[in-house]
């Protein structure tokens, strides 16, 4: 590959995008035949902009979660070992980062504070970033970790919404064209994708809510 076959693929992406700019704005002027097919390159954008809903979705669905159980401020010691190890994962990050002989030491602080009186609190989401690059597994991976008990997606489910995914990490980074990816999808398939996505998030979120506000990781709720 040369510098002039780079050249023309570049050329080719930032064209495909200014042709769906131009498809999209009344104004813009029609004189040019475009090259590539701007309907294609919309339903490729469809996809990211439904990955996106999707991502953030979990995302907003696990902060809530954490902020309502720090709303209850249930103590540590009576949570399930779930979200015990949520409120102690920095320190045990820590762990990982200590010096031999700081390790003794440092687990033992740890396990001292097993059984003080700690309020549940959150400095920050230790999710976010695992939640960077979300699919159905990713949702059923959040409950495991979460202690939220009976939540499962569909192989059928799970496989649309792994392939959502790869079709925008494969818009977003480069790797093809807004156009190709659009290209293998028509507008049904697109309304499935969306309807699958926003059903398996809103499903996420109801099993969240309901896990969190009943306060189902206390161990006397379990």
């Amino acid at each position: 590959m040369s510098f002039a076959d780079a050249q023309l693929e570049v050329r080719g992406r930032f064209t495909e995008a200014l042709q769906v700019i131009n498809r999209l704005d009344p104004g813009a002027s029609q004189s040019l035949s475009p090259s590539t097919d701007p309907d294609k390159a919309l339903r490729g954008l469809l996809l990211v902009a439904i990955y996106a809903a999707m991502e953030r979705g979990v995302n907003a669905y696990v902060e809530e979660a954490l902020a309502v159980a720090t709303s209850h401020a249930s103590r540590v010691k009576n949570c399930i070992p779930e979200v015990q190890a949520i409120f102690h994962y920095p320190r045990i990050q820590s762990l990982r980062d200590c010096s031999n002989d700081d390790s003794l030491s440092k687990s033992i602080e740890l396990f001292s504070m097993l059984t003080q009186e700690l309020e549940f609190s959150l400095a920050r989401n230790p999710f976010s970033a695992r939640l960077q690059n979300v699919d159905g597994s990713t949702m059923e991976q959040c409950c495991q970790l979460l202690g939220v008990p009976n939540f499962s997606i569909g192989v059928m489910e799970r496989g649309r919404l792994n392939n959502l995914r790869e079709r925008r990490n494969a818009v977003s980074h480069g790797r093809e064209s807004s156009v190709q990816v659009g290209g293998r999808f028509s507008f049904g398939e697109i309304r499935t994708m969306h309807s699958i996505a926003d059903t398996e998030v809103e499903k996420f979120g109801s099993a969240l809510k309901a896990f969190f506000e009943q306060k189902g990781y206390e161990l006397s709720s379990v």
